[in-house]
């Protein structure tokens, strides 16, 4: 079972169970300090039902966009450039799976 994503310098770890979830937990925090790498507490979130990951919401219900980058695409002004409009089109695509009937 792979209960342990890492993207860049983010760590999510998701388990069935608060007993898995302290032993990955320790895993974990061993492999890190094995290479001398600190966790920023203040960054942290411990046993939570739900967490924002990669711009998305995960929880036991699923995978969701996250709120503010939805509210974001939904109230971003209309593109005036070529730039603008391309990234703006990167960023709606980035969340095409959750809207059905999505095209470019």
């Amino acid at each position: 079972e792979q209960c342990v994503q890492v993207f860049q310098d983010d760590i999510l770890i998701h388990t069935a169970t608060k007993e898995k979830h302290f032993e990955m937990l320790f895993r974990v925090f061993r492999k890190l300090e094995t290479h001398n790498i600190t966790v920023n507490k203040d960054k942290c979130k411990l046993f939570s039902d739900s967490v924002d990951f990669l711009g998305h919401n995960i929880s036991a219900r699923g995978i969701a966009p996250k709120s503010s980058l939805i509210k974001a695409i939904v109230e971003a002004p209309v593109p005036k450039d070529k730039d603008y409009l391309r990234s703006f089109l990167g960023l709606s695509e980035y969340y095409s799976r959750f809207v059905s009937g999505f095209a470019m």
